[in-house]
């Protein structure tokens, strides 16, 4: 099935981008694979956080198990509220610079929970792991699709790269 993603040339004018191939003018998009990428880099850290922190924030930072769970909820609940926002509005829509910017943001942020202890910053801090999750999905799956007639198929696509990611975190 991967090999076919390259092929796939169905998107709509938004995602169209004209490029000189041998002469002729062909439209090629490009905004679904470092959403893809992101998305697998992004889930890798979800499965991460939600294998390793419990584990980790039990036996090392001496957290409670109910400690442990209002944390991640506090992620879960940030992801839900950040899709409600990104559903609503467009700003995000074929915009490299915040895909990369997330991406980038989300390492630091991998970095500076990997170091806190204190249960108010990781609290904070899985929060915005959370927003950060949604971007990452709705970049997927939303320049996944945008423009393919294949639509169920991109779906199938955004969902492997999703599970690929949770799979190696």
């Amino acid at each position: 099935a991967l090999p076919a993603i390259q092929a796939d040339d169905h998107h709509l004018p938004g995602e169209q981008k004209s490029v000189a191939v041998n002469g002729n003018h062909e439209k090629e998009t490009f905004l679904r694979y470092p959403a893809w990428v992101g998305l697998i880099a992004s889930y890798v850290s979800a499965g991460v956080i939600v294998t390793v922190f419990p584990v980790s924030g039990e036996e090392d930072l001496l957290f409670s198990k109910p400690e442990i769970g209002f944390l991640l909820f506090l992620r879960s609940l940030a992801t839900t509220i950040w899709f409600i926002v990104l559903g609503a509005f467009s700003f995000w829509h074929y915009r490299v610079s915040q895909m990369l910017g997330a991406q980038l943001l989300m390492g630091v942020l991998m970095l500076i929970i990997a170091i806190s202890g204190n249960p108010w910053a990781l609290g904070f801090l899985l929060a915005g792991h959370g927003i950060l999750l949604a971007t990452a999905y709705s970049n997927s799956q939303f320049h996944g699709v945008v423009g393919s007639r294949n639509r169920s198929g991109r779906s199938a696509i955004h969902e492997a790269m999703l599970g690929t990611g949770l799979m190696i975190g």
